[in-house]
């Protein structure tokens, strides 16, 4: 549930250029997505403490962070493995069948209901100490 206690209202170490972006998005979802982003920074500096020099790790979120309609998942986790001391080595991204992911669960879903149309890609980003 990282994110979802509560709503970050003001900045927590987040980069600035993530920080314009946070505050320029819409303003009933800013503080909730400024949470989530300072609470996986916080994973990836989790990540980073615990990783061999070298190691990699691998995070799969979704496309879309801030924008709904611009794929901005690997700009925003690049930046913030960069704050965590984290290198993208690798990203990218596939097609999830509606059939084979568990959320929502396709028998639970109608076919008019936007988180159905929303989850049709995943990201990921491959980072290395």
């Amino acid at each position: 549930m990282i994110g979802a206690e509560r709503g970050l209202f003001v900045p927590d170490g987040l980069p600035r250029s993530i920080e314009a972006r946070v505050t320029a998005a819409e303003k009933s979802t800013a503080p909730r997505t400024r949470r989530y982003l300072a609470d996986m920074l916080k994973v990836l500096r989790e990540i980073s403490r615990v990783l061999k020099p070298g190691g990699l790790a691998v995070m799969v979120v979704g496309p879309q962070i801030i924008s709904n309609r611009y794929a901005d998942a690997k700009m925003l986790f690049t930046s913030l493995g960069e704050r965590a001391d984290l290198r993208t080595v690798h990203t990218g991204s596939r097609n999830l069948s509606s059939r084979r992911r568990s959320l929502p669960p396709p028998d639970m879903v109608s076919g008019h209901n936007t988180l159905r149309n929303r989850l049709r890609r995943e990201t990921f980003l491959v980072f290395q100490k």
